[in-house]
């Protein structure tokens, strides 16, 4: 009987510990992680649910998960955090600048210490969204993140393609959401902007940085100068204008490496590639160039200018040719009306736009 009863304190001894380490694993897994469904299968109810692990992921939460579920389920106080932080930013650029050292130089200087505030601050988007009622923006996104969810489930690479939106902050929420449902995918980013063309045509072309972004590149803009100089000597050097050409190269190159820097971060087993391009002409020319395939989804919203509407329907159309199944959306108003409008070519191959208004 006393044998019986010491095997069982030893028992429940053993099990003690034996939870307490397997509760210490689970803890160490919601430190380092977001929680993702998959993860969070493994995590058995009762441990998930006990006030001291709900501590412990409190206080070990990142500023990454942090902006991470605002991002998810509350993308205009996300953009609100990023304006705050980038406001102060570009004033505190500018206050500790030196007079030797380049805007990029200076950028780069202080760009870690306002991601810990904010990790993605420098992701803004256009001004024109504000003009759009947050149910316009959220329809447009889950059409995007629908379709791009249907091609990750249906092969292995999806191309995803953002025309007219420099700003990045759309696309973050857009490959956010579809990496959330699914945090291994390969996807494929081209950015197709006219505010890309100092960095295409000096950095990438010029230079011969890739149009892909490499998150940690370091940009020498003494070397961009002096390499500008020898190939169009006739061009206007002067000191303003120097900082012009290394504003625009700079800001344009770090937004996009922070991009790709926050999402491999928050996904660390995607497989994310951003490319850079400045024109529809550019991004079809890359494609013949390097024999890659045209993109599965394509994306715009305020597209004011009718030129680039018609580079947009342009770039749609030639991709349907190549691959029918490929999915486009352009987020447009008319008068007070949201509207998302959807490219299709008809049995004849003729061009037919759906216009879908957001009730």
């Amino acid at each position: 009987m006393k044998i019986s009863v010491v095997s069982h304190i030893l028992f429940l001894l053993f099990f003690s510990l034996t939870a307490m380490e397997r509760n210490s694993s689970y803890v160490e897994l919601i430190k380092c992680s977001l929680i993702s469904n998959a993860q969070r299968a493994i995590i058995p109810q009762a441990i998930y649910n006990s006030k001291k692990l709900k501590v412990a992921h409190a206080l070990y939460e990142s500023q990454e998960q942090r902006f991470f579920k605002k991002v998810l389920y509350d993308p205009c106080q996300a953009l609100e955090d990023i304006r705050v932080v980038y406001e102060r930013y570009k004033k505190n650029v500018i206050i500790v600048r030196t007079q030797t050292e380049s805007i990029a130089e200076a950028i780069q200087k202080n760009i870690k210490n306002f991601e810990k505030e904010c990790p993605a601050f420098l992701l803004n988007e256009c001004e024109l969204h504000k003009f759009y009622r947050s149910k316009d923006r959220i329809a447009f996104e889950n059409n995007a993140i629908c379709a791009l969810s249907k091609r990750l489930s249906e092969q292995e690479v999806a191309r995803y393609v953002r025309y007219a939106g420099a700003g990045l902050f759309q696309d973050l929420v857009i490959l956010t959401k579809a990496l959330y449902k699914k945090p291994n995918a390969h996807i494929e980013v081209h950015l197709i902007d006219i505010q890309f063309k100092d960095c295409v045509t000096v950095l990438h072309d010029l230079l011969g940085y890739t149009r892909e972004i490499c998150p940690e590149r370091a940009v020498d803009m003494n070397t961009l100068i002096d390499r500008l100089k020898l190939v169009n000597p006739t061009c206007d050097y002067s000191v303003e204008n120097q900082r012009a050409i290394e504003l625009s190269c700079a800001q344009m190159e770090l937004a996009t490496q922070q991009f790709v820097r926050y999402v491999k971060k928050i996904f660390p087993f995607a497989h994310i590639a951003v490319t850079v391009h400045d024109t529809v002409t550019s991004y079809c020319d890359y494609i013949t160039r390097n024999n890659i395939s045209y993109p599965d989804v394509i994306v715009a919203s305020d597209i004011q200018n009718q030129n680039s509407v018609g580079d947009y329907y342009r770039l749609c159309r030639n991709t349907l040719r190549a691959k029918p199944h490929a999915h486009n959306v352009l987020l447009s108003k008319e008068y007070d009306k949201a509207l998302l409008n959807t490219l299709y070519l008809d049995h004849n191959g003729k061009p037919c736009i759906v216009c879908n208004e957001i009730k």
